[in-house]
């Protein structure tokens, strides 16, 4: 009995060798050298168990016994194998693959010729199931009145596109630069988003170039600056700023950061160095958060409250809410 348990023993030790290769081949410390052992084993080695107790402790020749033992420990190290075939034939989904096609072919309603090199995605349940995602072309294609060298679907059946336009074009009103992302429609193409090439005016805000556009929810837009260089916003100078609008560009919020510099607002004075916040509030008023002190009485605030009209000023508190009027503010015309 003792010797056919050794042999058990020993059976399973040589059939465990290949997946402590694997892990010692991948330099770990025993905690994943257990979790290599359970990832490459832990159906094998069950199934390696049952055959030893069935097989090996039964009366049987050599050759049987050696015959069993080869077929075993060979499987072994073709099983990791075997699951990628497995997957290669499946078709691994998520899996890019890049080729130049010979033929022309069409995504997202554009026609690339023959030559150019696409990239499909595969899905799953087949490796010949993939999804045509991504084209270049070395020549310009038509899209709607645009010429492109490159589309880009995000999503396989999607309908949201980024394109490299040939030179830059004005899209939905605004001056894009060359790499738009773009809701592909039976109608025109709408734009979702971009940089913009070249300053836009809207109303009381010079947004610069470089500005990120991007199309909201119930099609309005939302806008964001960062600086580099001052641009003014409301007759401030900010270093960054964000806004969102409504579709026929009536402004819903805005908010900035006003430049380091020293700047006065009627009688207060706000200093170079502290966080100067600037936000709009409908219908038209300004909110300076920060701080300052007013140079008549010394008084110091937070937040101050600016009418876009007349440049009125007046304190509030950090909720919004009115603080107590400064009385030479308001006795100068201010308030």
């Amino acid at each position: 009995m003792a010797k056919r348990l050794c042999r058990v023993g020993s059976f399973l030790a040589i059939c465990l060798t290949p997946s402590v290769c694997f892990g010692i081949g991948d330099g770990i410390d025993g905690a994943a050298l257990l979790f290599a052992l359970l990832k490459f084993e832990l159906a094998w080695t069950i199934f390696t168990l049952a055959v030893s107790l069935l097989l090996l402790l039964r009366k049987m020749s050599s050759e049987r016994r050696i015959a069993y033992f080869v077929m075993l420990w060979i499987g072994q190290i073709l099983y990791p194998f075997g699951l990628e075939i497995v997957d290669v034939l499946n078709g691994e989904p998520g899996k890019h693959i890049a080729e130049q096609v010979t033929k022309p072919v069409v995504l997202g309603g554009v026609t690339f010729p023959a030559g150019s090199q696409a990239d499909y995605v595969r899905l799953g349940g087949g490796f010949w199931r993939r999804k045509l995602v991504e084209v270049t072309s070395a020549s310009p294609v038509k899209l709607g009145s645009w010429e492109i060298t490159h589309l880009n679907l995000t999503e396989p059946y999607g309908d949201v596109a980024h394109v490299w336009l040939v030179r830059p074009e004005t899209i939905d009103g605004w001056p894009c630069d060359k790499a738009p992302g773009l809701t592909l429609t039976s109608a025109r193409p709408l734009l979702r988003d971009c940089e913009l090439i070249e300053p836009r005016s809207i109303g009381d805000v010079v947004w610069q170039r470089g500005t990120f556009v991007n199309r909201a929810a119930d099609d309005g837009w939302a806008l964001q600056w960062y600086g580099g260089r001052t641009t003014q916003a409301f007759g401030f100078a900010v270093d960054s700023m964000s806004a969102t609008y409504n579709a026929s560009l009536e402004l819903q919020t805005s908010t900035s950061d006003l430049a380091n510099a020293d700047f006065e607002v009627g009688d207060y004075k706000f200093f170079k160095g502290d966080t100067n916040v600037l936000s709009w509030q409908p219908p038209g008023e300004l909110r300076i958060r920060g701080y300052a002190k007013n140079a008549k009485t010394g008084a110091e605030v937070r937040c101050l409250r600016v009418n876009m009209s007349d440049r009125a000023t007046h304190p509030c508190d950090d909720e919004g809410k009115d603080q107590h009027r400064d009385p030479s503010n308001e006795a100068s015309g201010n308030g």
